[in-house]
Protein backbone atom coordinates (compact mmCIF):
# COMPACT_ATOMS: atom_id res chain seq x y z
CA UNK A 1 0.00 0.00 0.00
CA UNK A 2 1.41 3.40 -1.00
CA UNK A 3 1.86 6.02 1.68
CA UNK A 4 -0.10 9.23 1.37
CA UNK A 5 2.04 12.33 0.92
CA UNK A 6 0.87 15.41 2.75
CA UNK A 7 1.74 18.88 1.62
CA UNK A 8 4.60 20.52 3.52
CA UNK A 9 3.52 22.75 6.38
CA UNK A 10 5.36 26.06 6.11
CA UNK A 11 5.36 28.99 8.53
CA UNK A 12 6.10 32.51 7.31
CA UNK A 13 7.45 34.85 9.97
CA UNK A 14 7.84 36.98 11.88
CA UNK A 15 4.51 38.12 10.41
CA UNK A 16 2.52 36.39 7.69
CA UNK A 17 3.50 38.14 4.45
CA UNK A 18 0.80 37.80 1.77
CA UNK A 19 3.31 37.38 -1.07
CA UNK A 20 5.13 34.52 0.68
CA UNK A 21 1.91 32.89 1.89
CA UNK A 22 0.60 32.89 -1.73
CA UNK A 23 3.92 31.39 -2.88
CA UNK A 24 3.65 28.61 -0.29
CA UNK A 25 0.09 27.83 -1.36
CA UNK A 26 0.79 27.96 -5.11
CA UNK A 27 3.78 25.65 -4.56
CA UNK A 28 1.56 23.04 -2.92
CA UNK A 29 2.40 23.87 0.70
CA UNK A 30 0.11 24.59 3.59
CA UNK A 31 0.69 27.88 5.44
CA UNK A 32 0.73 27.37 9.23
CA UNK A 33 1.97 29.23 12.28
CA UNK A 34 5.07 28.27 14.27
CA UNK A 35 2.76 26.91 16.96
CA UNK A 36 1.28 24.45 14.45
CA UNK A 37 4.57 22.50 14.11
CA UNK A 38 5.66 23.43 10.58
CA UNK A 39 8.08 21.41 8.47
CA UNK A 40 9.77 24.59 7.25
CA UNK A 41 10.00 28.30 7.97
CA UNK A 42 10.38 31.25 5.61
CA UNK A 43 11.82 34.07 7.72
CA UNK A 44 11.38 37.56 6.31
CA UNK A 45 12.80 39.37 9.34
CA UNK A 46 16.29 39.67 10.68
CA UNK A 47 18.11 37.70 13.35
CA UNK A 48 16.85 40.03 16.09
CA UNK A 49 13.27 38.83 15.64
CA UNK A 50 14.05 35.12 15.14
CA UNK A 51 12.60 32.84 17.85
CA UNK A 52 15.01 31.50 20.48
CA UNK A 53 13.76 27.97 19.81
CA UNK A 54 12.09 26.24 16.90
CA UNK A 55 9.63 23.37 17.03
CA UNK A 56 11.35 19.97 16.59
CA UNK A 57 9.30 19.51 13.42
CA UNK A 58 11.23 22.24 11.53
CA UNK A 59 13.78 20.79 9.11
CA UNK A 60 14.39 23.80 6.84
CA UNK A 61 14.62 27.59 7.24
CA UNK A 62 14.71 29.93 4.24
CA UNK A 63 16.08 33.40 4.94
CA UNK A 64 14.95 36.29 2.76
CA UNK A 65 18.33 38.00 3.05
CA UNK A 66 21.35 37.25 0.91
CA UNK A 67 23.86 37.73 3.71
CA UNK A 68 24.05 35.30 6.61
CA UNK A 69 26.98 36.77 8.54
CA UNK A 70 24.89 38.11 11.44
CA UNK A 71 22.99 34.82 11.64
CA UNK A 72 26.33 33.06 12.05
CA UNK A 73 27.99 35.51 14.44
CA UNK A 74 24.92 35.60 16.68
CA UNK A 75 24.94 31.78 16.86
CA UNK A 76 21.42 31.31 15.56
CA UNK A 77 22.35 28.78 12.88
CA UNK A 78 24.60 26.81 15.25
CA UNK A 79 21.77 26.73 17.84
CA UNK A 80 19.64 24.71 15.39
CA UNK A 81 21.94 22.00 13.95
CA UNK A 82 19.04 19.77 12.85
CA UNK A 83 17.86 22.46 10.41
CA UNK A 84 18.93 23.00 6.79
CA UNK A 85 19.48 26.75 6.30
CA UNK A 86 19.18 28.47 2.94
CA UNK A 87 19.37 32.14 1.99
CA UNK A 88 18.53 34.37 -0.93
CA UNK A 89 22.23 34.57 -1.90
CA UNK A 90 21.65 34.05 -5.63
CA UNK A 91 18.35 35.89 -5.85
CA UNK A 92 19.93 39.31 -6.20
CA UNK A 93 22.90 38.39 -8.42
CA UNK A 94 21.45 39.69 -11.72
CA UNK A 95 20.38 42.99 -10.15
CA UNK A 96 23.74 43.48 -8.45
CA UNK A 97 25.65 42.60 -11.63
CA UNK A 98 23.54 45.00 -13.67
CA UNK A 99 24.06 47.76 -11.10
CA UNK A 100 27.83 47.21 -11.10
Amino acid sequence: MASVQRSPRIAVGPRADDMFVRAVTSGGGTPVSLEQRPDAVIWTGGPDSFPATLPDSVRWVQLSSAGVERWLTEGIIRRHPQVLWTSAAGAYSATVAEHA
